[in-house]
């Protein structure tokens, strides 16, 4: 018998998402290894018009209204509200924490938390026999209601999320951030980070096949920075596609559209 070689191990991406069709209109972004509070601060921060949904049964801060089967519909802070109070309530937060002003430790996030923008004028009565059960469950109608909503957020509480929208650009803007997060961690806090343009990341939006997933990795050249995309089977085996965006290795900007 031969004794075993050792093999090289693959350096883990610096992100990896998949982005699915589900149905004619609306799109998935699958986001793993993923930081909740994050994704959720981003999406609460997002300029979409509108009340928030809280499809997961949830204690109602002051003003919101109540929904059949659980949770709440009403306002959230966009454009400059108290984000960090939501976010403790949604989190799990008790109410009587949020009154006292929201000090001591972070909530533990159980999860799931299902969310769904909606319409200014959709009211309570309106999410009966509209939605289904669950959003993960029957993901080609969840923008598909009555309802006509913008985005849908799950968070399953382990570092996973699934963002819903009819809009590649509101998809993107869940990639450029935890992008530039894993890139500084991985560069430090003190090198300039490369622009990421936003034409740029609405490529990456473009709906793969079922079971692939999108994967970038940072890699250092002698004289340029490069970042490698490649789309693989979920087992991470099987490359169909691969892509290398380049920047200069003092900031500059990521310049994308290198295939084989």
């Amino acid at each position: 018998m031969h004794a075993a070689l050792p093999l090289p191990l693959r350096r883990a991406p610096d992100l990896c998402f998949g982005v699915y069709a589900e149905g004619p209109e609306a799109l998935s972004l699958y986001l793993h290894e993923i930081d909740d509070d994050d994704v959720l601060r981003g999406a609460l921060d997002l300029p979409v018009a509108g009340q928030l949904a809280v499809l997961t049964p949830s204690p109602a801060p002051a003003g919101a209204r109540a929904l059949p089967g659980g949770g709440w519909l009403g306002a959230w802070p966009a454009g400059g509200g108290d984000i960090d109070a939501l976010v403790r309530l949604l989190m799990g937060a008790p109410l009587e924490a949020l009154r006292l002003g929201g000090q001591g430790a972070e909530p533990p996030f159980r999860g799931p938390l299902e969310l769904l923008w909606v319409g200014p004028d959709a009211q309570p009565e309106d999410f009966i026999d509209t939605l289904p059960a669950s959003l993960l469950l029957s993901p080609e109608e969840a923008l598909a209601s009555a309802l006509t909503p913008r985005l849908g957020l799950v968070l399953s509480g382990d570092g996973e999320a699934v963002v819903f929208a009819r809009d590649p650009a509101l998809l993107g803007r869940f990639i450029r951030e935890p992008l530039a997060q894993n890139l500084r961690a991985h560069l430090g806090d003190g090198v300039s980070l490369p622009e990421l343009p936003l034409a740029a990341v609405e490529a990456l939006m473009a709906p793969m096949d079922e079971g692939v997933l999108r994967e970038l990795s940072l890699e250092e050249r002698a004289r340029y920075r490069a970042l490698r995309v490649e789309e693989r089977d979920a087992d991470g085996e099987t490359v169909h596609q691969r892509g290398v965006w380049v920047a200069p290795r003092d900031g500059g900007a990521w310049r994308a559209g290198w295939s084989w």
